[in-house]
């Protein structure tokens, strides 16, 4: 996985969710949008070490921008409804978002995305997959609910 450094928290929680505890990341410095060419052939040159070491398993030779996201990296114990909200919010402003409680009923929780940053806008997963990583948070602090619906704004264009 090559990730940058804002995202390599949600990139070891997703990770984790889907059982891949254990990928290998290499990791590059952020943001990469609107750097010149120079500046992302720099970081991409001095990242080359720490992709082959990935892909061989082997250590890098120099200086290491890579990490391992282990088993249950960034599972945080969520106790409530609030902190689930809490957790996902601090997920999503790593890209440059927030996430509003719109609702909740017995089994279904509603939430609207904001993009805060309408140059990271892209940044933000896809609401889909952002359901189901919401939903993973939600039932870990109120096994109840069972989905999780997300009104996305870049959906209205």
């Amino acid at each position: 996985m090559v990730t940058t450094t804002a995202f390599t928290h949600l990139t070891a929680r997703c990770s984790a969710q889907f059982g891949l505890g254990n990928t290998r990341t290499v990791v590059v410095a952020h943001p990469i949008g609107g750097q010149p060419e120079s500046t992302i052939m720099r970081w991409a040159e001095s990242a080359i070490e720490s992709a082959i070491a990935a892909f061989t398993g082997r250590p890098p030779l120099g200086p290491s921008h890579s990490s391992s996201a282990g088993p249950g990296c960034g599972s945080l114990p969520a106790t409530t409804l609030g902190t689930a909200i809490e957790e996902i919010r601090s997920l999503i402003a790593a890209d440059g978002g927030d996430m509003l409680l719109v609702s909740a009923d017995d089994t279904t929780v509603n939430l609207e995305l904001v993009v805060t940053d309408a140059h990271c806008a892209e940044c933000v997963m896809p609401r889909p997959y952002l359901e189901r990583l919401c939903l993973d948070i939600v039932q870990r602090s109120a096994p109840g609910y069972t989905l999780v619906h997300i009104t996305d704004p870049r959906e209205s264009k």
